[in-house]
Parts: structure tokens; C-alpha cells; sequence
């Protein structure tokens, strides 16, 4: 079996692999760019809506990085209950979280971590 390049060649790779601040970075050959990090907040209660109180949090994402909105996946992590994120605003370059649960106000403030994960085009 004799292989010529093209049957070498690599479909995609990664060219570009960096850290900024909380974000890890990698653009691929292809015009993907992808970043994850996490981000650690912590929530008062700003409003309530029926039972569940609220906060939304503001979170940077990695400058320069993206050439239009990315998607956007989030997981949270706190010790005392279960939160959900929503994502309220979205550009190139921020988020704006909507962060709820049923037991924020009876602990005053909580420590939350939001685990993000954006995908999107660079070029």
C-alpha cells in the first residue's frame, strides 16, 4: 500500500494554544476558536421571581478572541444547593449569567463556580 499526501494530511489541528487569565485558548486551523475556564462568584440575592432568588454576574471573555458572539455552555459547582445558569446577554467579548436557586437568601451569600465552555469561528 503506497500513501501519497493527501492521504497524510491531517483533516484539523490546533495552531494556536494559549492561557489568558482564567481562560484556556486554542484556534484551530480550520476557523474554530474554543475557550474554557472557570470563574468563581459570589451571589446575594438581587431579586426573587416566585421562589427562587436571583443574581445576574457579568463575566469577561477572552479579549480579542472571537470575530462574532460564540455559543456558550455553563455548568455550576457550590457547596450548599443546586444553581442554574442562564445566559442573558452574549457578545464577542462578555456574558451576562443569570444565576438561581431556592436557598440563597436563607445563607445571605454563596460562593458559586461557574464552569464555562465557548465555542465559535476566529477567522
Amino acid at each position: 500500500l503506497k500513501l501519497g499526501t493527501s492521504e497524510l494530511a491531517m483533516a484539523d489541528y490546533i495552531c494556536e494554544d494559549t492561557i489568558s487569565g482564567a481562560w484556556r485558548c486554542r484556534k484551530w486551523n480550520s476557523g474554530v476558536a474554543e475557550a474554557y475556564g472557570s470563574v468563581s462568584v459570589t451571589v446575594y440575592p438581587e431579586g426573587v421571581y416566585g421562589s427562587l432568588y436571583y443574581e445576574a454576574v457579568d463575566v469577561a471573555l477572552p479579549s480579542n478572541f472571537f470575530a462574532a458572539s460564540p455559543y456558550i455552555q455553563i455548568q455550576t459547582l457550590c457547596a450548599y444547593g443546586l444553581f442554574a445558569a442562564h445566559l442573558r446577554t452574549l457578545s464577542k467579548s462578555a456574558i451576562n449569567v443569570f444565576i438561581s436557586n431556592a436557598n440563597i437568601d436563607s445563607r445571605g451569600e454563596l460562593e458559586v463556580t461557574l464552569f464555562i465552555y465557548a465555542f465559535g469561528r476566529w477567522k
